[in-house]
């Protein structure tokens, strides 16, 4: 019977026992769940503001290289231009070198061609009046004096 009693005493013993460590297991399960949790948290959010910042460095990184991107464009645009314009101007300006010449010539030999007109005719007409003037001395009379 005594056999007995000490069985049973160290099957209940043994029971408590596993209970007891079962619990403590559990215990220690749960702190060191929350513990990890609790450090997932904070390497979280140490991660989040790492890339936060990360993000922030890459968008003003960005915006600079847009800036430096649209000021060289904006440089090539300008000097493209002013080539052009210069182009533009001498191109003009020989275009308009030819017109004048050509408008200066036609003016120049139309001139001449109105100024021999009139010196013809002019000479026609002071022919055919020393003519008169000859013919009428061949008719009249001489003057007495």
């Amino acid at each position: 019977e005594m056999n007995h009693k000490v069985s049973d005493e160290q099957e209940e013993f043994l029971r408590r026992f596993q209970s007891e460590m079962h619990g403590a297991v559990e215990r220690g399960l749960n702190h060191a769940q929350e513990a990890a949790r609790a450090n997932f948290d904070a390497l979280f959010a140490s991660w989040k503001a790492m890339s936060d910042s990360t993000a922030q460095g890459l968008r003003e990184t960005a915006g600079q290289i847009s800036n430096e991107s649209a000021e060289q464009y904006r440089s090539r645009l300008e000097n493209i231009s002013n080539s052009w314009m210069v182009a533009t101007v001498t191109t003009l300006d020989h275009q308009s070198r030819d017109v004048i010449a050509k408008i200066a010539a036609t003016a120049e030999e139309r001139l001449r061609e109105a100024s021999a007109e009139v010196f013809s005719r002019f000479g026609d007409t002071l022919r055919e009046r020393l003519q008169q003037i000859a013919a009428g001395f061949g008719t009249q009379p001489p003057a007495k004096n």
